[in-house]
């Protein structure tokens, strides 16, 4: 194999050079170039791409920030509001107990002149049956000559029929 014979070392090695050479110089000249213009394009793209996600961040923080300071003061206004909504309940609440306890005292009062007028309409009454039963318990004794039992027992059912109650049965009733 003649790649491998020494004697063809030194021109295999000069034309390899001559090559390299050659090729490097048409690569330099037209291929790296390219590749170097393709690469700066694309690192310029990152960097316009790195420079949007930066201000796209730092936009993001400010609507974040503005966001949080919106909610902060949202939930301030929310907090004020249930204040302001518990504070009217707890007023109106008063401002109706108030009112009650005012009607309520309105209510005994007139409660206390009814039965003021009730017992003195009934006073009147017991007084008019008592003078009715004394007039007649007086009438009874006139018409009949009684002893001084039947005159005691005539007072007692007397007293009992203006208190209420059933006469006794002690002694005789006259009619």
């Amino acid at each position: 194999m003649p790649q491998f014979d020494a004697n063809h070392f030194p021109a295999e090695i000069f034309w390899t050079i001559i090559a390299f050479l050659l090729l490097f110089a048409l690569l330099n000249r037209w291929v790296l170039p390219r590749i170097i213009k393709a690469i700066e394009h694309r690192t310029q793209i990152i960097r316009e791409e790195i420079e949007a996600a930066r201000r796209s961040r730092e936009k993001a923080e400010r609507l974040k920030q503005h966001y949080a300071q919106k909610l902060d003061s949202a939930e301030h206004e929310i907090r004020q509001m249930f204040e302001e909504a518990d504070r009217r309940l707890r007023a109106e609440r008063e401002q109706r107990m108030n009112e009650w306890r005012r009607e309520m005292k309105r209510r005994e009062a007139q409660f206390r002149e009814e039965l003021l007028v009730e017992k003195n309409r009934a006073a009147r009454e017991i007084r008019a049956q008592a003078a009715d039963l004394i007039v007649e318990a007086t009438q009874r004794v006139l018409r009949h000559a009684v002893d001084r039992r039947e005159l005691d027992h005539l007072a007692r059912q007397a007293l009992e029929e203006l208190e209420g109650k059933p006469p006794g049965n002690k002694g005789p009733t006259i009619h």
